[in-house]
């Protein structure tokens, strides 16, 4: 005899929140950079998983000239499944390594980090950070984190809606100088070594704030 299954509303996933999350009335969610390649081209992504990279950084390589926009890639997280809304303020790391020339000429660069909504169509801006400028007369070399909070203001996303992370590098040298620089973009953390310096690490994370709904 085949009993009758018992009729329940219960959701069958079960959400686990710590006290600070339920206090506070948010959760974070943290994101890794990474790149695939396909024989349809490369692509840049959004993970919450510790995934291999097909490349460890980006850079860009020789730069002089005036102030100018170097570098322009999105990172895309797949598609909502359902409806997230994002309201605080998130968290950038990226890991970077750098030289300007030793030369008499002046160079400098920095990174915009822009957060977007993409809905398959049009694409809107939510929120921007830029770090720190990084300038030097007769040439330096170093590697850091930028550690970059960013304001999230109350942002609603659909089911299919895509979070967007776009990553400009920006420098400018008078022409005496070159510049050189990389972002590590690697979940796994090999060892990223650019222009004699190794970056202290090549994770780069997106944390981000979103309410929950308890």
């Amino acid at each position: 005899m085949v009993m009758a299954q018992p009729f329940t509303t219960a959701s069958p996933v079960v959400a686990s929140f710590d006290w600070t999350d339920i206090q506070s009335g948010t959760g974070t969610d943290t994101f890794l950079l990474h790149q695939t390649e396909t024989s349809a081209g490369l692509d840049y992504h959004l993970s919450p998983n510790t995934v291999y990279s097909s490349a460890l950084s980006i850079s860009i390589n020789a730069v002089s000239g005036a102030l100018a926009k170097h570098s322009d890639i999105d990172y895309d997280l797949t598609e909502y499944q359902i409806s997230q809304e994002l309201e605080g303020v998130g968290q950038l790391e990226i890991p970077i390594a750098y030289e300007i020339t030793n030369a008499a000429g002046t160079g400098s660069f920095y990174m915009i980090c822009k957060l977007r909504k993409w809905d398959g169509t049009s694409e809107t801006e939510i929120a921007s950070v830029q770090s720190e400028t990084i300038s030097s007369t007769g040439g330096v070399t170093g590697e850091t984190v930028w550690s970059m909070p960013i304001t999230i203001p109350y942002t609603h996303f659909a089911v299919g809606d895509v979070l967007r992370l776009t990553i400009e590098l920006w420098a400018t040298s008078d022409g005496a100088e070159d510049i050189y620089l990389a972002y590590g973009i690697d979940p796994i953390n090999r060892a990223v070594v650019y222009h004699t310096k190794t970056m202290q690490t090549s994770i780069s994370k997106l944390s981000v704030p979103f309410k929950l709904n308890l």
